[in-house]
């Protein structure tokens, strides 16, 4: 059984009490492999796919952004959300040599 306290810091990163809900804050995420997991703020938000056609909600202030995914070396960004509108984030990954 998870207890509603666990969606807390969640909530908080996103900026509200759950994580389908819309904003008027936050981010665009532009990510070439659809596939890739998603975090932000060491928590994860599922795959670039789930943030293709919709806003991602944020909180104001900064946010660390981290997508990885297999085959590809890991991105890592910084953004900081205004008050009001929604911040692109353009995330181009590059295939690892491995």
């Amino acid at each position: 059984m998870t207890s509603g306290l666990s969606l807390l810091p969640l909530a908080l990163v996103l900026g509200c009490a759950h994580a389908d809900l819309g904003g008027t804050r936050g981010i665009r995420l532009d990510c070439d492999v659809p596939e890739a997991n998603v975090f932000v703020d060491d928590y994860y938000l599922q795959h670039c796919l789930r943030w293709k056609d919709r806003p991602m909600p944020l909180r104001p202030g900064p946010h660390r952004i981290e997508v990885v995914a297999d085959g590809y070396y890991n991105w890592y960004g910084e953004v900081t959300v205004a008050d009001g509108g929604f911040a692109r984030v353009e995330v181009r990954l590059r295939r690892s040599l491995d």
